[in-house]
């Protein structure tokens, strides 16, 4: 029988995997952690540049930033090498937690975020005026 009279298929590929990627269910929400450093990350490629900063690889970066991956011990490991140690620790420690030293650990790693925001602005500033 030729192609054109041949019955079509009873399963394409497009019925047997309808809504794309099955493998990774909708609606995960991104850590804390990763939240708080993605925000701090500049420009476009933020999974390139943690990369770069962290060591780790580029497919590891990629999926702790959109979620599909939980941050693991040795991405928290080296996050402690960079400046997005300050971002982790506020996406680690909650605003409502009760332990004193717990609190004063935010309270100073708050305080450098704020000092690395200012920084950011004098920045982004004195670049416009350049």
């Amino acid at each position: 029988m030729s192609r054109s009279m041949r019955k079509a298929a009873k399963c394409s590929k497009s019925a047997r995997f309808p809504k794309g990627n099955q493998n990774f269910p909708e609606g995960k929400q991104i850590s804390p952690v990763m939240q708080k450093v993605r925000s701090s990350l500049e420009g476009a490629k933020a999974a390139q540049q943690l990369q770069f900063l962290t060591e780790q690889p580029l497919s590891i970066c990629q999926k702790t930033l959109s979620g599909h991956r939980d941050e693991n011990r040795d991405m928290l490991y080296a996050l402690g090498g960079t400046h997005l140690i300050v971002p982790a620790l506020l996406g680690l420690i909650p605003r409502d937690v009760q332990d004193p030293w717990a609190r004063k650990l935010r309270k100073a790693a708050y305080k450098l975020y704020l000092e690395q925001e200012a920084e950011r602005n004098e920045r982004s500033e004195a670049g416009a005026d350049a």
